[in-house]
């Protein structure tokens, strides 16, 4: 079907490419033969038609290809018609145009003729047509400006020009203009069919990073076709928001306009700055953000033109900017960036970074672009004539969507995918895809909502083309008739409260654990354990998934017999089982078909061989088909004969086994870990030594052999007969061996070795019948061991398998664990020069077992041969795995050594200290007395039934051993494993073998289906065996790395991020290269002439802490040689520590370490040395553990019993060697000082870096504090009371006096006597003073014996008190006056006693200082005195200093040039004035000033009465002469304190409320300064001064009328505003003074200015008159007034903000001084610059508003202390 499809689209194709070859010749033919343009635009048409119809044939064929090669032949192809297309569309449009050309001069001529006829009918009236004019311009500059290189469209411009609007507008550079369209006389034009859309103006919205390319694209555009004055409307059309603000206030004035916005916009610095911001903020890129790559890309290039535009771009192209823009890549892309460099061999500037920024964003969007993007090219799409369009593409309907389609949702998954695919669908929304419509931007993109085990699915893609991803694990149907049939069967499976569902349940023999649906489980309420299973898919891909452990009831369906299934929860077990007929089966085997019960649907249940009682029973087999009765019925399983294609997904499904790391913390923890208090020798538990004294005691020799019975704990006759589970557990293994025929065979041999060496023996069927006692058949398995030579192939034994809930392990006792110490061990092989090792041959197998535990040992063997019945053996000696057999082995061990003690007691005492399991190491001075101890190791071990498999040594020992190194040396194998370790007896070195696997993840070539996990992750770092710590300088990495992963919060099988992973890729890579590093074996040399000495180094970091041990020993030569011994490491806990507490860590690992040497090693030791380079720690160390915290006392402790304080010494950082183990090394850097020592050990001991450790403050805090209660120690009163608590000095004497009373009435009364009574006596008090002084004057001491205080003359007196000395001994005063105590500033008494001083009377600094030195002489009191008169209340309340802050910066409403007169105003109020009203009345009334806030001119009015109505008159006079103001400021109303009382009472009356409504109706902003502050006025404060000058040199003591008072006040306001503001001109050139009336009146005085005026009616040119004077004006005000405004005339000094609780005193000039208010700030109004100038004050009386000038702060609200 789809082959025909496509050849009938091939053929459609095909049809179309001959109708446009056809198309092409005549079209050809036409402009060969010059025929008239019509022909050739019809043939033309035709051609476009053709290629268009063209494209969507090849779209319909092109969807029907699979093959992507094939595709891309068939776009080659269509890529060439293209290019012929388009070679003749050019032609032909050549063509054309030659037509067009010939029409130009003519139509040139006629827009000419309609200009100029157009110029002669006249301009009409001014303004009639502004606005249309306006607009007309307007369209004609979006037609003419840019450029543009475009010929304009005949036929439109013929229309524009030739319709009934021919009004030109000629604008002042003589340039016409037409309505909608602007000729432009030099451009070309020609016959292109394309209609040209009409450029737009720019706009500008105040963002300076287009300021310069707006202003040169406006300039570009304006300046050269329209004269200023018509620039400038079309610059504010340009502008918006703030730039169109600014220039609201000027006028006509082009160029001001310009300078204006150049002056806020065009600093290239600003533009620089905002740039560098745009940059920096930028979020830094994170790998795998190719789109925010492009978006940084776009990001530099742009700015970089910008700054380029302005004349900056050296701003950007600099080394700090390169430096910020590579701290934006991600590290991916800076390694990219540094090795491309490194490749070109230059250095890195901004073009080569842009380049390569350019070059690699290119290829990131290559490289993200939808696959076969070339169907894009066409910019056309026609449809087929015939094809008609439906809503869903599958079912060809257009009465619903696809993905509502009941057809398509009927179809399987994977058919639902194929033919989304087949179709070209969008995966998302199900439409059909296309150019401009792909999934990744579809607009109904959404991440499916499909869940799986509680997962959210994270594709995007439609719910009908999720494919589930849920476990499988087997397939169980028969919908074909060539398929086979698994054994399911139907059964009863129960639940909780009785209920019970019949269920089909898969009998899988092959599967080692049993499994049950989810929906199954929760539909009968089944309740289970939390697990986790691992599914291992083929490939090795694996996935966990976290479930539960259910135990399921089952029965069959005629049988109540219920058995117990212990299944996991899986989501899906298998397909769902089709429907077999089962009557035909049946009648093959002989059965009822009503005693077969198989049902289909869904698998809820599958039972492994965990179970294996379900799997048995009776059978019958007819050819491939097999009925077996198994206790849930009859089943029938099989197929029919010969090949069948198997179809099924396999999975292997197991127990997510926990993450196993007891083994490495084991490992870790060698010679370091805590052993519990154990007083025996033996260092068993009371059940070990019973357990053992059990096993011991049944210990009989049989011939040379010990036979030694199992130590029961349970009758071995409750043990089932398990024979069913051990044919199974055969059957697989056979399965598994056949699969490999050599390793099969190897198998087989061990088997037979094990019969003939009688480790073994076959029982007889009369035996098995004749044997009445217990029976259990053990199952065993073959372990693959490639790197062993001699034994590839392992056989073990599972004593631990489980049957019918039973386990052989589980019926013994353990017995106790008698090994030795490995790290021990290790230990003693290493001290000597000669090494011995040796392996014990087949240990467990020397020890024999009787009958009755034979038969619990039987296992199954048939030699492979699977057709027959398998054999009966029982094993005869000790089986490797059972839970006893390591003690017993151990005992038998002991036993032989014990028995030849007396003949052999070295060899017996190496076999009892010096062995682990099955292995003898051992060290010796000399090759004799090595030879002597394997001899009599040879002989001891054959006494016991046991022998060696050969000794290896680093010397030679005899002939044959000699003959044997030289045969492995030539094999080069010189390697063995002692206890794990590798040793090269040749060059007598350990050293690392790192496992090829071990690196498998960090090899991506491989196999990218492989995660990288924490589980995987630690699994590697686990399986690192280093008990001695060669590496634990490297092996601390790994550790900090696990840590790191554990704070990112990864779980255990989350996929590491990129830059973790790369981390530990490296690491990996690193820990190959320690296969060339080797440690030195023996560390001390033969006859060396002094006893060796331990030096062991702690360090530690926020990272980690750890410890090392070095052996110094001195040659013969007489220089000293070090050897690493052993070194442990740890990891920094998770909650942080301080660095001391770590440091001490670190030294509780060293002692515990050089414990375990000590311990451990036969060497005696002439000394054991620490070091650390932790003071603190050293301090501690040498302290008392009780006087410190629970912390450090318990660790302090133990570092005492276990190391002498005097044996830690103090060295610096960066000769401690154990900063190597707490911070970690590269593998290359082991080879120094690591594994050497540091160099100052081989120097003499005097020369050793030890310094002298002192606590410091940082140590201190760790001390417990006790406060003594009942006791006052005579010695320093200041350890029972804490004089920080106190604040006077009179207070702390007498507290003082009376706890020494209370002290001494307690002594007295275990003498049965009294004290005193009654009110303190001055002795006491002398006492208590004297008490605090000695106290104060502990540390003077020290101080005066280094001279501190010659000029003093200080001297002790008979009380132990320092007094001064001083030349004024003979002086007649008192002896304290002659000689003061001596007291230091610093100490708090000494504050008390200055306060105390300075309270009486509060006087100055000078007088506080004398009163003192009366008594005391206090260090630096001057000092002191001064800081304590500052901090006094009552004095900063006296002294009523008022704040101060920094003057403001003037505010916007005072900058603000090319505003009208009093466009901002400020007004205020002066008088008030006795007026005449009649003959004999007079009447008040007032002054009314206002100013405007930029010219500074004044405009005065006259308030007849008090009443607001009257102040709404004056405004409304102010109105109408001057304009509404846009802002009015004012006075609150209470800076009139202190005026007169009419005055105040006429402001207080004024209603702000109904001002405000007032001027609100007007659009004015009426602002308020605060009470109180008339310098926030300052305008008006300042001319209303000047004004009453005036009026009171014009009026002087008379008496006016009204009218009289208003003339008087308009004279001075003109006089007033002839003053000069600003600068005073001194040079002629400079011109006259500016003044505001310069702005008001256009002249500096009323009089009328001198001529002569050019005579015009024109009032164009009037309006150019005043706006040059307005212009000149503000140009001289910025030239004399602004330069005025810069300098801050007072308060210069930043001071201390106002703060809310601060307590103050409030100014108020009419109260006495000394009795101002007392308030606290409940409220604060910092300026736009932060600093706080007005503030709310909360007093007795109520709240109010003040400004910080009229507060004085008394008490801080942040204190003093």
């Amino acid at each position: 079907m789809a082959e025909e499809a496509l050849k009938t689209a091939k053929t459609d194709r095909r049809t179309a490419k001959g109708t446009l070859t056809r198309c092409g010749k005549s079209l050809a033919k036409l402009i060969e033969a010059k025929r008239p343009e019509q022909e050739v635009r019809d043939g033309l048409s035709k051609l476009q038609l053709a290629f268009d119809n063209l494209v969507a044939k090849h779209e319909n064929y092109s969807r029907l290809i699979e093959d992507d090669t094939e595709f891309e032949v068939q776009e080659g192809w269509m890529g060439e018609c293209q290019e012929d297309f388009m070679s003749m569309e050019m032609d032909a449009k050549i063509y054309l145009d030659s037509f067009f050309s010939k029409e130009k001069a003519p139509m040139k001529t006629n827009h000419t003729s309609t200009a100029s006829k157009t110029k002669n009918s006249g301009v009409g009236e001014p303004g009639s047509s502004g606005i249309l004019n306006m607009q007309i311009e307007e369209d004609a500059l979006s037609v003419s400006s840019g450029d543009n290189d475009h010929p304009i469209n005949p036929i439109s411009t013929h229309q524009s020009t030739s319709s009934g609007n021919d009004n030109f507008t000629p604008d002042h550079e003589g340039t016409s203009v037409v309505s909608g369209h602007e000729v432009n006389p030099n451009a070309t034009t020609g016959a292109c069919g394309f209609k040209m859309e009409k450029p737009k103006m720019p706009k500008f919205t105040g963002d300076v990073r287009d300021y310069a390319i707006f202003r040169a694209d406006f300039k570009h555009a304006i300046e050269s076709k329209y004269s200023k004055r018509d620039a400038i409307t079309f610059l504010r059309t340009c502008l918006q928001d703030k730039p169109l603000e600014l220039i609201k206030g000027i006028g006509s004035d082009y160029k001001a306009a310009w300078d204006y916005l150049d002056s806020i916009y065009g600093d290239p610095r600003f533009v620089s700055d905002t740039i560098t911001q745009d940059i920096v903020k930028f979020r830094a890129l994170q790998p795998g953000e190719d789109a925010r790559f492009c978006d940084l890309v776009h990001l530099v290039k742009r700015s970089f033109n910008t700054l380029k535009e302005v004349g900056s771009q050296n701003d950007m192209d600099n080394s700090h900017m390169l430096s910020i823009i590579e701290q934006k890549m991600c590290s991916d892309d800076r390694k990219v960036w540094s090795r491309d460099l490194e490749r070109q061999g230059e250095k890195a500037t901004l073009e080569r970074l842009m380049k390569w920024m350019d070059v690699e964003m290119k290829s990131r969007m290559r490289a993200t672009a939808p696959l076969r993007s070339s169907r894009s090219v066409y910019a056309l799409q026609v449809e087929a004539p015939n094809q008609k369009w439906y809503k869903c593409w599958y079912c060809k309907n257009s009465s619903h969507w696809p993905d509502t389609c009941p057809k398509f949702a009927a179809l399987g998954i994977d058919q639902r995918i194929k033919v989304a695919k087949e179709n070209h669908v969008c995966f998302s929304c199900m439409k059909a895809a296309g150019r401009e419509h792909r999934v990744d931007n579809c607009r109904r993109r959404r991440k499916c909502t499909k869940t799986e085990n509680g997962r959210e699915c994270m594709h995007f893609h439609h719910p009908l083309l999720h494919k589930s991803t849920a476990v499988k694990v087997g397939v169980a149907s028969l919908s074909e008739p060539h398929e086979t049939l698994l054994p399911v069967v139907t059964c009863k499976i129960y639940g909780q409260n009785g209920f019970q569902k019949q269920s089909n349940t898969l009998l899988d023999s092959g599967a080692q654990i049993s499994l049950i649906r989810e929906e199954t489980a929760a539909a009968l309420g089944l309740k289970g354990n939390d697990t986790a299973v691992t599914l291992t898919k083929v490939g090795g891909e694996e996935e966990t998934i976290k479930t539960k452990v259910y135990k399921v009831p089952v029965s069959s369906i005629d049988n109540t017999e219920m058995f117990s299934i212990k299944a996991i929860g899986i989501p899906r077990i298998s397909e769902e089982v089709s429907a077999v007929q089962l009557r035909p089966i049946a009648k093959l085997l002989g059965l009822e078909s009503e005693r077969i019960r198989r049902g289909n649907g869904p698998v809820d249940l599958l039972i492994g061989i965990d179970h294996a009682q379900m799997h048995t029973g009776q059978t019958r087999q007819t050819g491939q088909l097999v009925a077996r009765r198994t206790p849930l019925g009859w089943v029938v399983f099989g197929g029919p004969s010969g090949e069948t294609q198997v179809n099924g997904r396999v999975y292997h499904v197991r127990f997510a086994a926990p993450v196993e790391m007891s083994d490495f913390w084991k490992t870790e923890a060698m010679g370091v870990e805590v052993k519990p208090c154990v007083c025996e020798a033996d260092k068993l538990t009371q059940a070990e030594r019973e357990e053992a004294e059990i096993i011991s005691k049944s210990c009989e020799k049989v011939g040379k052999q010990w036979m030694i019975p199992y130590p029961w704990k349970k009758d071995p006759m409750l043990l089932p007969d398990n024979k069913p589970l051990a044919m199974k557990r055969l059957e697989s293994t056979e399965r598994r061996l056949k699969k490999d025929p050599e390793k099969g065979v190897a198998y087989d041999k061990q088997m037979e070795e094990m019969k003939e060496m009688q480790f073994s023996r076959k029982l007889s069927r009369k035996e098995m019948d004749n044997y009445k006692g217990p029976v259990h058949y053990i199952p065993h398995r073959a372990v693959i061991r490639p790197e062993k030579k001699s034994t590839p192939v392992r056989i073990v034994f599972n004593s631990s398998s489980v049957y019918q809930g039973h386990a052989l392990n589980d019926y013994w006792l353990k017995g106790p664990d008698l090994l030795n110490s490995l790290f021990g061990v290790i230990l003693r092989f290493r001290e000597k020069e000669v090494a011995v090792m040796g392996d014990i041959s087949k240990m467990y197998h020397r020890i024999r077992i009787p009958e009755e535990d034979q038969h619990v040992h039987r296992f199954l063997w048939r030699n492979l041969e699977t057709e027959r019945e398998p054999d009966v053996y029982v094993k005869t000696v000790l089986t490797f795995g059972d839970k006893p057999a390591p003690a017993m082995a151990q005992i038998a061990l002991r036993k032989t050594a014990e028995e030849n003690k007396k003949d052999y007691p070295e060899a017996a005492e190496v076999l009892t200290k010096n062995s682990y399991m099955d292995d003898i190491c051992g060290s010796v001075d000399t090759v004799a007395q090595a030879q002597k101890l394997t001899r009599d190791l040879d002989k001891v071990l054959d006494s016991g039934g046991f022998g060696v498999k050969g000794w290896t040594s680093n010397k030679l020992l005899t002939k044959t051993e000699n003959q044997e190194n030289e045969f492995k040396m030539f094999q080069e194998e010189v390697e063995e494993k002692v206890l794990g370790v590798i040793w090269n007896y040749v060059t007598d070195e350990f050293s690392f073998k790192v496992k090829v696997d071990l690196l498998c993840l960090t090899d991506y070539s491989v196999d990218r289906g492989v995660k990288m996990t924490k589980r995987t992750l630690l699994s590697q770092v686990a399986r690192f065996y280093d008990p001695i710590g060669f590496a634990a300088a490297f092996v601390i990495r790994a550790k900090i790395g696990l840590q790191e992963l554990w704070q990112i919060g990864l779980h255990w099988d989350d996929e590491l991020p990129y830059d973790v992973k790369d981390k530990w890729i490296q690491l990996f890579k690193e820990m190959k290269e320690l296969d060339r590093i080797g440690f030195k074996r023996c560390l001390v040399p033969p006859e060396t002439p002094e006893l060796p000495v331990l030096c062991v180094f702690s360090d530690a970091s926020q990272e980690a802490f750890g410890a090392c041990a070095y052996i110094r020993q001195k040659t013969k030569q007489g220089t000293y040689e070090v050897n690493f011994v052993a070194a442990k490491s740890r990891v920094a806990p998770l909650k942080q520590l301080t660095i001391p507490r770590l440091e001490l860590q670190a030294a509780v690992l060293a002692s515990r370490l050089a414990k375990t040497i000590v311990k451990e090693c036969t060497i005696q030791f002439a000394d054991v040395k620490f070091f650390t380079d932790s003071s603190i720690t050293l301090a501690w160390i040498q302290s008392p553990s009780r006087s410190f915290k629970p912390f450090v006392s318990a660790r302090i402790g133990e570092i005492q019993n276990n190391s002498d304080p005097s044996q830690w010494k103090h060295i610096p950082g960066e000769e401690n060697v154990a900063d190597d183990v707490s911070r970690g090394l590269h593998v290359k850097q082991l080879t120094g000082r690591w594994m050497n020592g540091p160099e100052f050990l081989k120097l003499p001991e005097e020369q050793w870096p030890v310094q002298t450790a002192t606590l410091q403050q940082e140590g201190d805090m760790e001390r417990r504090h006790v406060n003594a209660v009942t006791t006052v120690p005579p010695a320093d009163v200041g350890n029972v009371i804490d004089v920080k608590n106190f604040s006077s000095w009179r207070k702390l004497i007498r507290v003082t006096a009376w706890i020494r009373r209370l002290t001494e009435k307690i002594r007295l009364r275990r003498n049965t006597l009294s004290g005193r009574e009654g009110p303190l006596m001055p002795e006491e008090l002398k006492k208590a003073e004297m008490s605090w002084i000695k106290s104060a004057q502990k540390d003077l001491k020290s101080r005066m014996k280094n001279g501190d205080f010659k000029t003093l003359s200080p001297f002790i007196d008979d009380k132990g008190i320092i007094r001064v000395g001083g030349r004024i001994d003979k002086a007649i005063v008192s002896y304290e006056e002659k000689h003061p105590v001596l007291l230091p500033n610093e100490h708090r008494i000494s504050l008390l006693i200055t306060s105390h001083m300075h309270n009486h009377g509060h006087p100055g600094v000078a007088t506080t200082t004398a009163k003192i030195r009366r008594k005391y002489w206090i260090l630096k009191a001057n000092k002191l005195s001064k800081a304590v008169k500052f901090k006094c209340v009552s004095c900063r309340e006296m002294a009523h200093k008022a704040e101060t802050q920094l003057m403001a910066d003037l505010p916007a409403l005072r900058l603000a040039p090319q505003t009208p007169p009093f466009y901002y105003s400020s007004c205020d109020y002066f008088g008030p004035y006795i007026v005449k009203i009649g003959r004999n009345k007079t009447r008040k009334h007032y002054g009314v000033i206002f100013t405007c806030l930029n010219t500074r001119a004044v405009h005065l009015e006259l308030a007849v009465n008090l009443s607001p109505m009257e102040f709404i008159q004056v405004l409304r006079r102010f109105f109408s002469i001057r304009g509404y103001p846009a802002v009015l400021l004012s006075d609150n109303g209470s800076q009139m304190v202190g005026a007169e009382r009419e005055l105040r009472e006429m402001v207080e009356g004024l209603d702000s409320d109904k001002l405000r409504d007032f001027c609100a109706e007007r659009s004015i902003n009426w602002l308020f300064t605060a009470p109180a502050a008339p310098h926030q006025n300052g305008c008006a404060e300042a001319l209303v001064k000047s004004c009453k000058r005036a009026l009171k040199k014009a009026i002087g003591e008379q008496v006016l009328s009204p009218f009289e008072l208003y003339t008087c006040l308009l004279e001075v306001g003109n006089l007033v505003n002839q003053r000069p503001i600003g600068r005073v001109p001194n040079d002629p050139d400079d011109g006259k003074y500016l003044c505001p009336n310069d702005m008001l009146l256009g002249r500096a005085t009323p009089e009328v200015p001198q001529g002569p005026f050019q005579d015009t009616k024109n009032p164009r040119r009037r309006v150019e008159f005043v706006q040059k004077i307005v212009e000149s004006f503000w140009k001289r005000w910025s030239r004399d007034v602004l330069p005025a405004l810069v300098i801050r005339k007072a308060w210069h000094t930043e001071r201390r903000n106002v703060q809310v609780d601060d307590i103050v005193v409030m100014a108020d000039n009419n109260a006495i001084r000394g009795k101002w208010t007392i308030g606290r700030v409940i409220e604060v109004y910092p300026g736009t610059d932060g600093r706080v100038r007005n503030v709310k004050v909360k007093t007795p009386a109520g709240e109010y508003s003040r400004p910080v000038t009229k507060i004085a702060v008394i008490y801080p609200a942040e204190g003093y202390d």
